[in-house]
Parts: C-alpha cells; structure tokens; sequence
C-alpha cells in the first residue's frame, strides 16, 4: 500500500508560502491556526505579486538579469549569486554523518570558514555500531564547549537520507508543539549537514561560506558540486524515469517518477528540478520553525514508505528529491536561460536527467574565439570605413571582388617595394611610400602615429596585407562583415580565426615568448623576450588572459587607436631596426591585447567556466590556450 502525505494538500501550500515575504511567513503561523480561510485569497495574491525569488545584498550580486551569461553559469552550476557578507553573522548548527570515519575530515572543512559563520552546536548521527566520538575527540578550533547530541542509530551506513531525514522530522514535530529552540526561527541561522561521502571528494565539494550563502538566498545550498558539464538542475520528464539498473531487489516502483505520485508529491518536479547528491547540503531553519507542516507531511510519508518496503532503491529517491523540497522554485526567465545553455540531457544511470553542456557546440564559444557573445548583424551604413593597406609588389586584384559591397571612404595603400602599384588602386587612394623596414607592423604602426585626431566610435579602419597567404596552421579567415561587426563591438578584431584553439593566450607565458629564428634567418632583437619588449614599450597586456591576432589583417575603432597615439611613436621607432625582425613578431602578437575593449562581466564569466589547458611551453604558441573537452 503506497502511503499518502498526512497533509493533502502540501502541494498547494508549498506554492503558496513558498513565495512569501520572510514578514508573510511569520503573519501566517500567527494566522493560520485562526483564518484557515484565507489560504485561497494568499494563493492568488502570491501568484500575482511574485515572480522572482527573493535575494538579500541585491546590489552585490553577480548578475543583474537571468539572461546575463554570469547568473546562468552560476545557476547552472547551483552556486550563490552574492558573495557572503562580511558584516553578516551567521549561526550555524552542524549535523554530522558519522560510520567511525576520522573527525578531522568534518572539522577541517568547517574551520575553513570565514569569521562571521559561528557554530552553535553540533549533533552527530550515528549511521554504524560504533560509539560516537566524543568531544575529547574532536578537535574544533571555535568550539571548546560544544555539546554533541547522539541520534537514530542505523546499521546501514550508506542511508545517510534517512537519518537526516528522521532528524528533520524530529525538529518539524517539536516546531509544531513549540517546543524548537529560538535560535531556529532567526533569519540568519542555517542548519549544515556533512557526511564523508560528499567531503572525501576534495575537488567536487564547494567551501562552506559558498553553501551557507546558498542556503541564506535560496534556502538550499548543495556541498557537491555537479561533476563536469552536468548542472545542478534536471529536466522533471527525464529525472523522473531515473531507476538504478544494479538494483536488485523486488522493485516496488518502476521509476522514481511513479514514487514521486504515489507519495502526491509530483509539484515539487514543476520546472527544472535540483538534485544535491552526496548527502551534504544547508538547509535556512526558519523554514523548519515558521511553517513545519510544509514539510512535515512529505517527509514522513518518505520515511513511513521506506519502513513498508526496506527498499535502498527508495533512499536515492529522497536523495532526489530533498533539494527540490526545500529550494525556491525557479522563475520562468531562469528556466529559459539554463534550457538555452544545455546542450543536451544526460541520460546514463546514476545522474539521470541532469542538464548537460557541451562548449563544442554551443554558440558561446564564440567569446573563446575572439568573436562577440551575440552575433547581431550590424548596419554598416552607420559606420565610417577606412581602409590601409599593407604592400610589396603582391598581386592585390582579388581585393576588387572582397570589398566591393563597403563603402569605404579613404584607402592607404603603404608600399615598402618601388615597384608600381597592382590590381588594387581605387580612385582617390593615398599612395605612401616607406623605407622596407619592420613589414606590415610597422606600415600600421606608422599609420597610426600620423593618424588625425578621431575618437569616434563609428569610425572603423581596416588593416590588411596585400597577400592572402596565411601561413599559420589551423586558421582559417573570416569574413570581412563579421570583422568589422566584431570590432564594432569589441573595439578590435582579427581576421583570422583558429579553428583549434583560443583567439586568448596566458599572458604570462605569452610575455616569455622569444623568436630568434624565422624561416631559417636570424632575426633577435636585443630583448630577452616578449615581455622586455612590453615593458620597454610600456604596453601592459590584459591579465590573465590577452587576446592574440595572427596574420596582420585586423580592424579596429578609430578611438582605440588614436587614444594610443604616443605607443605608436615608440613602436616605429622599434620596428624600424630591419626588415625582417623579432620585434615584429612582438608587435603580431600585441596588436589585439592593446586594441580591444577588455572583457566584460558576462564574457569574463565565460572565460572562467571553459574548461581550458595550455599549449606548448616554448616555441611560436607558447601560452595557447585550448578546449579541455
């Protein structure tokens, strides 16, 4: 006989309280022994009023909107969305799993904690015949006089769920008589439970302020993190087909999906569904103490279904379940975002349902690229082109055909060859005759210093070598549309893209570049490397990643160039020492760094969630930065 919630109707009050003010949720325990009547009419109110869970320190989060790449990583992932408040104390009570591991793995992840979380007590749920540790046992930094309270033996170790749970229960029945400490229904105390099973994961486990501020904003916060490319939050259709294939006992539901209705429980997979693995997590007490019958009822049908059939199977099933219990449902905005960020649904046995994300195909990878986070079409009637040209005796006919739909308003065309002009010479082109020094870099150098005054942000130069032969392995060009629309943008953008690996280079192993071969001819320079060089030029570089551009075909704003007028005067003067020579292959690689807008937040947050590993460590692409997927 499947066992039915003693509340029929938690459904509908999870939905309802759920989205109440912290003011409404204590209004309502005063009331709701008196007005049971007034449930309807709150019902309305809260679905008209609310639509977006409520966040504390609103002003330090790290997203301003779900659509911001940095909310939907950091809500993929069921990371905070504020850092911890040093002013903020928090009290915590920490609930222990403990099978006779050593208690330094509980209290070294806890003293690892900042100040203002202060342990009130701590309780240690037996899960094995062994004797509880003592507090002679347990060496805790903050707490020299805390009391240890032995609860729910149970011989099976692994049921970490169901002791937890019992103890919740045990907590929600005193609430409902009254008899639950103060300190429960203070807006700033949450409760911790650890286990060994999530802590022995070392690189999977979050710091616990990270879970402690989770907790205070979403009234849930998960110790393990989601393994890679997983997130924190499962598609309900798919999590609800989960069933463990090793399992094999009599099953007495066939999925978790049919354990979910036969405990009336299925509104709590409306929506993206988030699963805390590992038996680790914070819960906020005042939902215990302000409103206990929310989850009084859930989860003693959980326990009492476990006692009828003695099913481990079912324990996964709370396990699945417990996050999505007690977390604020997400808004419709964040549930689009995550569903436009995964890639697909895993569909393999033990994390059934996660949402899973794939950077080789997903569009953001555009950002890893050198190219814009949306890619907008742009109007190119708005903008001022001008166009300046690279040459040395190269046939520049295919140039007719690959400009001929812009407008563009002043050509340059710089030769360092005596040789006349060829294939490409517009009427009312500038003709500039140099020394052969310093090649293409040092034609765009020169160019630059001599440059009018212009800080407009419509005015877009175009810089392009009169060959096409891009000798560079790997890449390939873009189109010229999309380099200007790239560095309309982004203030700079190079037309070559690579097709393994990042436009963007570790800056510090980029700066220990050096080249003093090319091609068979000798060309060092007196600098050590590419940061001498820098530092000489007085270029400082984005760290910890800068952007590099290959080829010497580039476009950017007007603004950003004339901006840097005296630079340019210093690298004239450094490129002019020969012709082929090491400074140019500095300047190749500095061009993008000196030229582009730095990253924004949500491109900053991109960057920091692709999983990356560098090339080479020396040679031409020392620093390259690669997809580690």
């Amino acid at each position: 006989m499947r066992i039915q919630p003693t509340n029929q109707s938690v459904g509908e009050a999870y939905l309802i309280n759920r989205r109440l003010s912290d003011q409404q949720w204590l209004n309502r325990k005063k009331i709701v022994r008196i007005c049971r009547w007034l449930i309807p009419i709150t019902f309305v109110y809260v679905q008209l009023s609310m639509t977006l869970p409520r966040f504390r320190n609103l002003q330090n989060l790290k997203c301003t909107h779900w659509s911001d790449a940095a909310c939907t990583i950091l809500l993929w992932k069921g990371e905070p969305l504020a850092d911890l408040q040093k002013d903020e104390k928090i009290e915590a009570t920490v609930v222990i799993s403990y099978c006779g591991e050593d208690m330094s793995t509980f209290t070294k992840y806890v003293d690892d904690k900042s100040k203002n979380i202060t342990i009130r007590d701590v309780a240690i749920i037996p899960g094995c015949p062994e004797t509880p540790p003592s507090t002679k046992n347990i060496a805790y930094k903050d707490l020299p006089d805390f009391k240890v309270s032995s609860q729910w033996q149970r011989p099976i170790s692994q049921q970490i769920e169901l002791n937890v749970i019992e103890w919740l229960i045990a907590r929600l029945e005193a609430a409902m008589t009254h008899s639950l400490p103060d300190y429960y229904d203070d807006d700033n105390h949450v409760i911790i439970f650890l286990s060994s099973k999530a802590l022995d994961l070392i690189d999977q486990r979050r710091p616990l302020d990270t879970v402690v501020q989770s907790a205070m904003e979403n009234r849930f916060g998960c110790v393990q993190k989601p393994s890679n490319g997983m997130s924190y939050y499962h598609d309900p259709n798919a999590l609800r087909l989960f069933t463990n294939s090793e399992f094999n006992e009599t099953r007495q539901y066939n999925f978790l999906g049919e354990w979910i209705d036969g405990l009336n429980t299925s509104w709590m997979f409306d929506g993206l569904v988030p699963v805390c693995y590992g038996g680790s997590f914070a819960l906020n007490s005042k939902d215990l103490s302000r409103t206990p019958e929310l989850f009084h009822g859930v989860l003693k049908a959980m326990i009492t279904e476990y006692k009828t059939h003695e099913s481990y199977e079912l324990v996964e099933f709370m396990e699945r379940s417990l996050a999505a219990l007690f977390s604020h449902r997400l808004a419709q905005e964040q549930i689009i975002s995550l569903k436009e960020y995964s890639t697909q649904v895993h569909t393999g046995q033990h994390l059934t349902g996660s949402l899973y994300h794939s950077w080789r195909n997903h569009g953001w990878l555009r950002v890893f690229k050198g190219d814009t986070l949306e890619k907008n079409d742009i109007d190119l009637s708005q903008l001022r082109l001008t166009l300046v040209v690279s040459y040395c005796m190269e046939d520049m006919t295919w140039m007719n055909e690959y400009f001929k739909d812009l407008k563009i308003g002043h050509v340059t065309i710089i030769s360092k060859c005596i040789k006349p002009i060829k294939g490409f010479n517009p009427p009312g082109a500038t003709i500039s005759r140099m020394a052969n020094t310093g090649r293409c870099d040092h034609s765009y150098a020169s160019w630059m210093a001599n440059m009018k005054e212009d800080d407009t942000d419509n005015h877009i130069v175009l810089f392009i070598k009169a060959s096409r032969y891009l000798y560079q392995s790997g890449m390939h060009y873009r189109p010229i549309r999309d380099v200007i629309r790239i560095a309309n943008e982004r203030g700079f953008s190079c037309e070559a893209e690579a097709s393994d690996k990042s436009s963007y280079y570790r800056t510090e192993l980029l700066r220990s570049f050096s080249f003093p071969v090319h091609r068979g001819v000798y060309v060092k320079s007196s600098y050590t490397n590419m940061g001498n060089w820098l530092d000489n030029m007085r270029i400082e570089l984005p760290r910890p990643l800068t952007p590099v551009c290959y080829g010497g075909n580039f476009a950017a704003k007007a603004s950003q160039i004339y901006s840097k007028k005296k630079l340019w005067e210093r690298m004239v003067t450094s490129l002019s020492r020969g012709d082929s020579i090491e400074e140019g292959h500095f300047a190749e690689r500095a061009w993008a760094g000196i030229l582009s807008y730095p990253l924004n937040s949500n491109e900053t947050a991109i960057m920091q969630s692709i999983p990356i590993i560098y090339g080479p460590p020396s040679g031409g692409y020392i620093g390259t930065v690669h997809l580690n997927e």
